[in-house]
């Protein structure tokens, strides 16, 4: 009996030893399966986000956008649940305690760096409830576009404007999500932001005349030269030509827009988060009292493998809400555009 055991054991050990491989094989095998199907599901939303994004018309594109978020959401929870895994929205913040993330702004991406001031754990924690704070309302089906709009492939979501401060000064923060905008390039800057207030919707209309009404007033202005042209020669003695009242167009504010907080990799912060997107929030000022509309144009810088291309995103006749305004009586100071009687 004696002389079997040692054989028994080396038996047991052996059988124990090929269970374990057997074990960490598969455990192996459904890590890769599962971090494959992961990447299929990033792959296909990537493929879809991209004709998406170009879509021109705002309630289209709405829709499309709303029904992809909703689809993505749907997918996410499913695979978990396929590969016997739970979610942890925490799990990157908790490896960032835990000290296992030692690249830290390099989870921001690229060479864009934080606005925000502050210490890397600080910048690092209002990063991730950002991004933590969007997938939890996407989750939700609440991918709710204020304003929308894009040049090229590049679509930027505005998706909140809210009060907030700024060091001590009050402001609006503007939370935005850009599409598309590292697909094709590796940098990307906003060189310039210019905001036009109007104060009532005659403002507005004369600073943005239809192409007809620009013909017409094209036709009227010749005429009238004509007319005067003819009345000055009867005379046989020019006239001094009598300038009309300037009408006010609107007032200007143009400022930085460089993001607070760029984050091109969300998904450093939150596993899963949809790929193509770059989240952040801009600094916006707050209107005064009598605001009704405002223009804001962002003048972008993207670089790529082809040399930088500069364009400009608009964001037209954006009615003023009253939380975004000065109280009444309030100072409120800016350029006045005006317009010149050969406009």
């Amino acid at each position: 009996m004696k002389k079997f055991l040692p054989i028994a054991i080396s038996i047991i050990v052996a059988g124990a030893a090929m269970l374990y491989l057997i074990y960490f094989a598969t455990s192996t095998r459904d890590e890769m399966t599962f971090k494959l199907e992961q990447q299929k599901l990033a792959a296909k939303f990537t493929s879809q986000i991209a004709w998406v994004r170009q879509i021109q018309e705002k309630y289209r594109y709405e829709n499309e956008m709303k029904g992809l978020i909703k689809w993505y959401f749907t997918e996410v929870p499913k695979l978990y649940k396929t590969f016997g895994r739970e979610f942890d929205i925490d799990a990157k913040w908790k490896e960032h305690l835990a000290g296992d993330n030692e690249e830290k702004h390099a989870n921001f991406g690229g060479d864009e760096k934080p606005v925000k001031k502050g210490n890397d754990d600080e910048v690092w924690k209002e990063a991730y409830e950002l991004v933590k704070m969007h997938w939890q309302n996407w989750a939700q089906g609440h991918y709710d576009i204020k304003l929308t709009s894009g040049k090229e492939s590049v679509r930027l979501d505005i998706l909140d404007i809210k009060p907030d401060n700024f060091g001590g000064q009050k402001g609006l923060r503007a939370d935005f999500v850009m599409w598309g905008a590292f697909s094709e390039f590796h940098g990307a800057a906003c060189n310039g932001m210019e905001i036009t207030i109007y104060f009532t919707e005659d403002e507005w209309k004369k600073a943005h005349p239809t192409p007809e009404e620009v013909e017409a007033a094209k036709i009227a202005k010749e005429e009238a030269d004509k007319k005067a042209k003819k009345k000055r020669k009867r005379k046989g003695k020019k006239e001094e030509k009598k300038e009309e009242a300037q009408k006010i167009l609107g007032r200007e504010v143009r400022g930085e827009c460089n993001p607070v907080i760029p984050i091109r990799y969300p998904f450093n912060f939150v596993p899963n988060f949809p790929p193509e997107a770059f989240i952040s929030y801009f600094q916006l000022p707050i209107f005064p009292a009598e605001a009704t509309f405002i223009d804001i144009k962002y003048n972008m810088a993207f670089s790529g493998r082809a040399g930088t291309k500069n364009f400009v995103i608009n964001f037209d006749k954006i009615k003023v809400d009253n939380s975004w305004k000065l109280a009444p009586g309030q100072e409120w100071k800016a350029q006045t555009i005006e317009q010149s009687a050969d406009q």
